[in-house]
């Protein structure tokens, strides 16, 4: 089994007070000496492994709205469409499944933030599928439907907040 590895608002830089030194870099490294391991240099970027997932799979898409709001869907690599939902809550991960207002979909659903503490989680579809498809929105205490979600196959997706939406279709129609 190949563990799957998730890094969450682990991104910092050594002038960072929590700062790691014990990860990989982004940025140059410098060398400490023959055989010693590098170095970062001061001001790059890091990242620090939050979780390694207990599952044969991959990851479709990560949302973090917060220290202790981490979101992330998944796919078993078994042959079978059963995506699932892993929330961090700050103290541990859990699975879940899909939200039932999202309805059945053949593909991982892809997140979206459309607002501070404001998720959606819509539908990857087809390029035949030209109508309404269901969505989800987590209002930080539960899953529901989203009452009027952009229809067709949203290519892009921009949101200022929860009113203030834009989604370009497959056809490159632009809907506000």
């Amino acid at each position: 089994m190949v563990a799957l590895l998730l890094t969450a608002a682990g991104c910092g830089t050594d002038s960072d007070p929590a700062g790691s030194g014990t990860t990989g870099s982004a940025g140059t490294v410098e060398s400490g000496g023959q055989g010693a391991p590098p170095k970062a240099v001061a001001g790059s970027l890091t990242w620090e492994f939050e979780y390694i997932a207990d599952f044969s799979g991959k990851l479709a898409d990560v949302a973090v709205l917060a220290e202790d709001d981490i979101w992330a869907v998944g796919t078993e690599n078994n042959g079978k469409v059963n995506a699932h939902l892993l929330h961090y809550d700050g103290t541990q991960w859990k699975r879940e499944p899909l939200p039932e207002a999202l309805g059945t979909t053949d593909s991982p659903p892809l997140f979206e933030e459309v607002g501070e503490k404001a998720l959606w989680l819509r539908p990857q579809t087809s390029a035949q599928r030209t109508g309404v498809n269901p969505w989800a929105q987590w209002d930080g205490t539960r899953w529901s439907a989203v009452p009027n979600p952009p229809p067709g196959k949203v290519r892009d997706f921009e949101a200022a907040g929860p009113d203030d939406i834009w989604a370009l279709d497959g056809e490159r129609i632009a809907q506000h």
